[in-house]
């Protein structure tokens, strides 16, 4: 098993994988409402809103851990995927909910405070839920367009 290093000095490469977390996280709040308003059936309407909810929170909870390590966290948005077509934007959700559970997992990883670790590692847990979910809004919509 890897050992978790507990001191200061791993603060500052744990900063930056939280912030690298947090830009994603946002990334994902803004995006999902707005795909939200562009999708006609309702179940599938309240999955990406359900996922922007979800992010919601996973950005409070890196903001605090951030600022709990003596960090300032960065607000940085990504700019809006371009596409006429509801596929190819859930791809990107997809990559960037993978991304985000690469990241929970290393950041539970490198986090010293066991307490702060546990909310990473069930973040990481939710974030495969939230690939699942993803999956079924691509599966769905592929059944839409006959794919």
């Amino acid at each position: 098993m890897k050992s978790v290093k507990t001191t200061k000095d791993v603060y500052p490469r744990i900063i930056e994988v939280l912030n690298q977390s947090l830009k994603l996280e946002y990334s994902l709040i803004t995006h999902y409402p707005r795909i939200a308003s562009s999708i006609d059936d309702e179940e599938i309407k309240k999955m990406a809103i359900r996922l922007g909810e979800y992010s919601t929170r996973h950005a409070d909870i890196v903001a605090r851990a951030i600022q709990e390590l003596g960090g300032e966290p960065i607000w940085n948005l990504d700019p809006f995927p371009e596409s006429a077509s509801l596929i190819p934007i859930f791809r990107i959700q997809l990559d960037k909910e993978k991304l985000a559970l690469s990241l929970h997992t290393e950041e539970a990883n490198l986090i010293p405070n066991p307490m702060l670790r546990g909310k990473f590692t069930r973040m990481a847990e939710e974030e495969k839920e939230h690939i699942k979910l993803v999956e079924a809004i691509l599966s769905k919509l592929g059944e839409k367009e006959g794919l």
